[in-house]
């Protein structure tokens, strides 16, 4: 690569940078066929205009902060909605848990029942129950069995 596009490619995006107000950069080749750039046209005269637009800074330009805009925006939104979520899944599981709770609660309440009465039974067996007793006592035994195996 020749000296002269090595040192066109440097020059030119420091121009470009420079803060020209879309300004006019002249160009020509020496007779030792190097290439310059210059703010002013050569006095020879056989210098080529090249033009420059204004350079724009990203974030200057009212594009730009409008898409910031937006985007903060839909960050703030996506924000709001996860913690909607967060506080919606929160309650649902202080709602199984209490549910849970109270499934275990009722389960356990119905193998209470169902212990209590069997071990009633045998007292009174060994105390010497009425058979009519003794009949009713053994329905409810039942009953109890169904509960648990419902609730349980």
């Amino acid at each position: 690569m020749k000296k002269s596009t090595v040192f066109g490619f440097l020059v030119i995006p420091i121009l470009m940078s420079a803060g020209l107000e879309a300004g006019t950069v002249y160009r020509w080749v020496d007779e030792n066929g190097k290439v310059h750039y210059s703010d002013r046209p050569r006095e020879g005269g056989n210098a080529e205009t090249v033009e420059l637009d204004e350079p724009q800074s990203v974030s200057d330009s009212e594009e730009d902060r409008q898409r910031k805009a937006a985007n903060a925006q839909w960050f703030e939104q996506r924000r709001q909605e996860r913690e909607r979520e967060e506080e919606a899944e929160s309650k649902a599981r202080a709602k199984a848990y209490k549910a849970n709770e109270k499934y275990r609660r009722a389960c356990r309440n119905a193998r209470d029942r169902l212990a209590n009465t069997e071990k009633e039974l045998q007292a009174r067996k060994r105390a010497g129950i009425k058979p009519r007793v003794e009949n009713h006592m053994k329905i409810r035994i039942e009953r109890y069995r169904d509960e648990v195996r419902q609730r349980c």
